[in-house]
């Protein structure tokens, strides 16, 4: 294994998944490690997928129809080659500040009381390893309403 990584050309990923689940202190058991390429995803904006929605829609109506397709999304992302968390399954994680940036993108389509065209981006290049930081994006007028990547304002 070592030999393989050290002769790679590019940057390898190293997993190590346990056959079992342990309690903290137990001897770690059979364990098996995944090595795979670290490839380039996504380029830096690159469109990712989009979403039309009816701002005429419920806050709740709304927000359950992005948290589906995030959940698509996800289910995408890491069916092409992102590497999931193996806890969550997911290729990334809502922090407390996306969160809020979420819910002010369900108001700012509220607000709207239109179909809009929503579009995510690839908020930089995106490798296998991740994270993978989106963009959200009328289409219509270029605004960003929402982020992933908590190092940066979510809305206008």
């Amino acid at each position: 294994m070592s030999n393989m990584i050290a002769e790679a050309k590019q940057d390898m990923v190293v997993g190590a998944v346990a056959d079992e689940n342990m309690i903290s202190g137990e001897n770690l058991g059979d364990v098996r490690f995944i090595i795979l390429p670290n490839t380039l995803i996504f380029k830096e904006n690159q469109e990712i997928a989009s979403l039309e929605i009816d701002g005429n829609l419920g806050r709740v109506e709304i927000a359950r129809t992005l948290q589906n397709f995030m959940e698509a999304l996800n289910r995408e992302v890491v069916a092409i080659g992102m590497i999931q968390n193996p806890l969550t399954g997911q290729f990334g994680v809502m922090s407390y500040r996306s969160m809020i940036s979420f819910y002010d993108m369900v108001s700012r389509i509220k607000y709207i009381g239109k179909k809009v065209k929503l579009t995510a981006y690839a908020a930089q290049d995106t490798y296998s390893i991740g994270p993978l930081n989106l963009m959200f994006k009328f289409d219509e007028t270029g605004e960003k309403l929402y982020t992933t990547n908590e190092n940066e304002e979510g809305t206008k």
